[in-house]
């Protein structure tokens, strides 16, 4: 059996064979598609690289301004709870306070019947006077010669 020679496809340019002119030609017109290859890859590159800073940066900011609605969600988290708390207490006392009422009320009542209730209900007076809510500051003491004064002054009454 005869091998037959694998044909090879005729070129429209003309000879089965480049020619080194040809060869040239395409090298360099390869070398010339490389080269804006690599400028346009460049130009995208840069835009990239340029689109990445201005992404890194606006992801900054946001962190910077998640962590700063952070805070001022703390501290009014923190504001209402202490508020909550002032709250509980102020109605606490409050609650006290109407039960000193009444319990005045009650005194003044077993006053009306009672003569010898006047020193109780004096020294309650007492009690409510100098009681520490009633003080214009708290970091001023109670002096004990006005203490005694007004106890002298009710008793004497």
């Amino acid at each position: 059996m005869a091998e037959n020679p694998q044909k090879r496809r005729m070129s429209s340019f003309g000879s089965d064979e480049p020619t080194i002119p040809s060869l040239t030609r395409s090298v360099e017109y390869m070398k010339r598609r490389h080269a804006e290859i690599i400028r346009e890859h460049s130009v995208i590159q840069g835009r990239y690289m340029k689109n990445k800073a201005v992404a890194e940066k606006e992801i900054r900011a946001l962190k910077k301004e998640r962590f700063e609605i952070g805070e001022k969600l703390r501290r009014t988290e923190d504001k209402f709870t202490v508020l909550t708390l002032e709250a509980g207490h102020m109605k606490e006392e409050l609650k006290r306070l109407r039960g000193i009422e009444k319990r005045v009320e009650e005194l003044e009542d077993a006053l009306a019947v009672n003569p010898d209730a006047n020193l109780r209900l004096k020294i309650k007076q007492l009690l409510i006077k100098f009681h520490p809510d009633k003080q214009h500051s708290e970091t001023l003491p109670l002096d004990n010669e006005e203490v005694t004064r007004n106890l002298l002054q009710l008793l004497e009454a």
